[in-house]
């Protein structure tokens, strides 16, 4: 309503509100003019088209999300939407890497370090973290100062990953699982344990089968409805 009664024209919007709601800013994609000032919002900016950057500095323009470690997300890096279950989940994931005590952890698809700083919580000692968008990127640094954030894409890490087996690989990837080169180089690596976040069913049993068929075991399955009203739920899953 808010946009309607700006008149902004068709477009796409990118919001981002802190957990509580009490702060949210947005952007605007589309033609015309840069828009007016949104009432409520603490800032509206139209985006450059297919860019990461936003006029009047994209990267500035975020909410910080009070998480266990406080978390800085800009507007157009992803972030998991559900408010309720997200602080639940980042301390699921510090408990399992506690748990496990084993100081390596890579953190792929990373976005703006929730993980990443799920685990230096945990105990480990040293954290790369790999996210393709340079927004996300910058954020996790500025988020997870500890970690040693890789501003690339996934296939490119993991063809230059090393052979260190003794890491804890944390993979939260978009809905379209593991690449087919993610995955088939995760099974090369052969590293000691994984973590696994999808949120497509399908995708996790393929991803999950090509790792039971490299000699995984699987650990733990648990649901997390992060996606309420809709049939989408996140997988989170353990293998050794």
């Amino acid at each position: 309503s808010a946009l309607r009664a700006a008149r902004i024209e068709d477009g796409e919007v990118e919001w981002s509100e802190d957990l509580c709601g009490s702060a949210a800013v947005a952007g605007w994609q589309g033609r015309g003019s840069h828009p007016p000032r949104v009432e409520d919002l603490d800032g509206f900016w139209r985006l450059w088209k297919g860019a990461e950057r936003l006029v009047d500095g994209w990267g500035e323009r975020g909410v910080e999300v009070g998480l266990p470690t406080p978390m800085f997300v800009p507007v157009g890096a992803f972030f998991q939407a559900d408010a309720l279950l997200l602080p639940r989940l980042f301390e699921r994931v510090t408990s399992i890497v506690r748990g496990w005590g084993v100081p390596r952890v890579v953190d792929l698809y990373g976005g703006v370090g929730v993980f990443a700083a799920a685990a230096v919580r945990g105990g480990a000692a040293d954290v790369t973290m790999v996210e393709a968008n340079r927004l996300a990127a910058a954020a996790a640094r500025r988020n997870v100062p500890g970690a040693r954030v890789v501003a690339g894409t996934c296939e490119g890490f993991m063809r230059r990953r090393g052979s260190d087996r003794d890491v804890v690989v944390i993979a939260d990837p978009p809905r379209a699982g593991l690449s087919q080169q993610v995955r088939d180089a995760l099974l090369q690596w052969v590293p000691r344990r994984v973590v696994l976040l999808s949120c497509d069913a399908a995708r996790f049993g393929r991803d999950a089968a090509a790792l039971l068929g490299a000699g995984y075991d699987l650990d733990e399955i648990e649901l997390w409805d992060m996606f309420p009203g809709t049939h989408h739920v996140e997988i989170l899953s353990t293998f050794q």
